[in-house]
């Protein structure tokens, strides 16, 4: 319950304004991530496996931006 709450929190602190769809998205992303990365690290109990598999989610999205944005 406590890795929800935190993560409904976290998701709050990114709202943002524009498309409410977009918004949605976002807010919806952020908030599995969050539950995501909290399980990992109630499982695992090591703060550098949740860090690791942040960072390798942030190395995907950098990826995964330059394969198919638009030039």
């Amino acid at each position: 319950m406590a890795i929800i709450l935190t993560s409904i929190l976290f998701s709050i602190m990114y709202i943002s304004t524009g498309s409410p769809a977009i918004v949605f998205i976002d807010l919806s992303t952020i908030f599995i991530d969050s539950l995501l990365f909290g399980v990992i690290f109630y499982k695992t109990n090591n703060l550098y496996v949740s860090w690791i598999a942040h960072a390798l989610g942030n190395l995907n999205g950098c990826l995964m931006h330059d394969l198919f944005s638009i030039k």
